[in-house]
C-alpha cells in the first residue's frame, strides 16, 4: 500500500514537473515568436527607411549631377560665345597701324592687345576645363610606339624649354613596342605638365619617362625644383588656385587631372620640396 502511495506521489511529481516544463517551453516559444515578430517589424521598417534614403540619395545625386552638367555647359557656352567676338577684336586691333599713332596711343594699343590676349587665354582655359571630364571614345584609341610619340612631343617643347634655361631629357623604359592607347589624351595631359614645369620650375633638367605596364601606360615628369610645400601639393589640382608668380589662372593641373580621370586613369603629384614629380597613368586599349 505504501509503495503504491509512493508511486502515485512520484507520478504526480513527474506530471507536475512535466507541466511546468511544458509551460516554460510554451512561454519561451511565445517570447521567441514575439521576438521574431518584433524583429520582422523592425526589419520591414529598416527596409522602408533604407528605400526612402536610397531614393533621397538618388535624387540628391541626380540633382548634383544635373547642376554639375549645367555648370560645365554654361562655362563651355560662355567661353564659345565670348571667344568669337574677342577674336574679332584681336583681328581688328591687328589692322590698326601704330605708326600713325602718338607714342602714348601706341602704348595704349599695346596694353589693349595684351589684355585681349590674356582674356582669350582665360576663356580658352575655361572651355578646356569644362570639357576635360569627357571619357575616351573607342575611336580615340590608336596604336603607336612610345618613342615615336615622345619624339613628337619633345620636338614641340624643346625651344620653349630652352628659352627658360631648361633641358628636356626623354626616356622610354622597357620594350618600345606598339601600344594601343588614347595618345591624344595623353598628349594633352603631358602638355599641361610640361607647360607647368617650363613656367614654374627652376632652370635645369626636366625628365620625362615613359613606361608601358601590363594594363596601363605611365608617364612621369620630374622638374628641377624648387619643389612644393605640403599645402601647395594638396591644392595644386584645385581649379583657380595659383601658387607662385609665373602667371596663368590656376587651371592647368586641374585640366590635366580631369583629363586623366575622364580617361579612366589618374594624375598624381609628389614633391620632396626640392623637386616635383607628376605621374600619369592611362589604361591601354584592348
Amino acid at each position: 500500500m505504501i509503495e503504491e502511495l509512493d508511486s502515485a506521489a512520484r507520478i504526480q511529481r513527474l506530471e507536475s514537473r512535466l507541466a511546468r516544463a511544458r509551460e516554460s517551453r510554451e512561454q519561451a516559444e511565445r517570447i521567441a515568436e514575439q521576438g521574431m515578430r518584433n524583429l520582422w517589424g523592425i526589419n520591414k521598417d529598416l527596409e522602408a527607411r533604407v528605400a526612402e534614403r536610397t531614393v533621397d540619395l538618388e535624387r540628391s545625386l541626380a540633382s548634383t549631377t544635373s547642376a554639375s552638367d549645367a555648370k560645365e555647359r554654361f562655362l563651355a557656352e560662355l567661353g564659345h560665345e565670348l571667344t568669337t567676338p574677342l577674336h574679332a577684336v584681336l583681328g581688328l586691333l591687328e589692322l590698326i597701324d601704330p605708326v600713325s599713332l602718338s607714342a602714348t596711343d601706341q602704348k595704349r594699343l599695346g596694353e589693349v592687345r595684351d589684355h585681349a590676349v590674356t582674356l582669350s587665354g582665360l576663356l580658352h582655359g575655361l572651355v578646356e576645363l569644362a570639357g576635360a571630364e569627357g571619357s575616351s571614345a573607342p575611336q580615340s584609341f590608336t596604336g603607336r610606339r612610345p618613342s615615336a610619340w615622345l619624339d613628337e612631343l619633345i620636338s614641340q617643347w624643346t625651344r620653349e624649354a630652352a628659352a627658360s634655361g631648361q633641358l628636356i631629357a626623354p626616356a622610354v623604359l622597357g620594350d618600345d613596342v606598339e601600344v594601343v592607347l588614347d595618345w591624344n589624351r595623353l598628349t594633352r595631359i603631358v602638355d599641361v605638365l610640361l607647360s607647368n614645369a617650363v613656367r614654374h620650375a627652376s632652370p635645369g633638367v626636366i625628365g620625362i619617362e615613359v613606361v608601358v605596364l601590363a594594363g596601363d601606360a605611365q608617364v612621369t615628369v620630374t622638374d628641377a625644383g624648387p619643389g612644393m610645400s605640403p599645402v601647395e601639393l594638396d591644392t595644386a589640382c584645385e581649379p583657380f588656385i595659383r601658387h607662385g608668380s609665373g602667371g596663368g589662372i590656376g587651371i592647368g593641373l586641374s585640366i590635366g587631372q580631369r583629363l586623366a580621370a575622364g580617361g579612366g586613369g589618374s594624375l598624381e603629384l609628389k614633391s620632396d620640396e626640392v623637386t616635383t614629380q607628376a605621374r600619369v597613368l592611362l589604361p591601354r586599349g584592348r
